[in-house]
């Protein structure tokens, strides 16, 4: 994990949302806002918060701030509807593969120990539960943050399209997520957001590779987090563990009704 940025901060100014951060890293969270704005008017999949103003010097952004939005994470621990939103997540993520450039200064690989198979796109970085959100009566879908993770590799841009498939996976793994996990209803979640990805990406989604970065994702993920409960003093949830990967076995290994393997 890449260290916090002293200079890194957040807040709200009447119908302004405020992000500071290094420039260099603003300006690619700015660019690829900017160009995922586009990608949204032409698909309709999903909208974005519009950028208002920016500083490159400083390295503050200032985004519109929107009301009345729910993380997935939250609507769905709340017993809200699941499936239609998890394939427009799905859908809104296979539009933004296919369709985000970025200038070529920006277009930063991420390194071979995070990177795996499957063909390359300019990424989300952050795709997850919690920067999907949802707006009143599920009828639009947000998506925040286009940062990359600094648990990855924050000035990352350009890698396979699985590792924001498999963060998103990943992430309904989270706490407040976990309680959604009945029975066959996270399967069926994770099976509806991938068919959905598969439909707007075609052949470019192959299985084969699909399985296999799934597999080192797996190892990786699980490794990382009995690092970081060691390194905070706290317990290592072995059932966590054991339920993620039987459900990314499980998912792995599951024929999509739209991929081609």
């Amino acid at each position: 994990m890449f260290p916090k940025d002293p200079r890194k901060a957040k807040r709200v100014e009447g119908r302004r949302f405020i992000k500071v951060n290094h420039p260099g890293l603003m300006r690619i969270e700015v660019e690829k806002t900017i160009r995922a704005e586009e990608i949204a008017r032409e698909c309709g999949h999903f909208s974005v918060a519009r950028v208002l103003n920016f500083n490159p010097e400083k390295g503050e952004a200032e985004f519109e701030h929107i009301d009345d939005l729910v993380p997935i994470e939250r609507a769905f621990s709340a017993g809200m509807e699941t499936q239609a939103t998890l394939a427009r997540a799905g859908a809104a993520l296979g539009a933004i593969h296919r369709d985000l450039r970025l200038p070529e200064e920006m277009a930063h690989s991420f390194p071979t120990d995070i990177d795996g198979p499957g063909s390359s796109v300019f990424l989300h970085g952050d795709f997850n539960v919690r920067n999907v959100c949802v707006s009143e009566g599920l009828k639009k879908i947000f998506i925040f943050d286009w940062q990359t993770t600094l648990q990855l590799d924050p000035w990352s841009t350009f890698g396979s399209r699985y590792i924001d498939v498999a963060w998103f996976v990943n992430s309904m793994f989270s706490r407040p997520f976990q309680r959604w996990l009945i029975g066959n209803a996270a399967f069926r979640g994770a099976e509806s957001f991938l068919n959905a990805y598969c439909d707007e990406v075609g052949q470019l989604f192959v299985y084969e590779d699909f399985r296999s970065f799934m597999s080192v994702f797996l190892k990786s993920r699980v490794r990382a987090s009995k690092q970081r409960n060691e390194l905070v003093g706290r317990f290592t949830s072995k059932v966590r563990d054991a339920r993620l990967k039987k459900f990314m076995n499980k998912l792995a290994n599951t024929q999509l009704k739209t991929t081609n393997g």
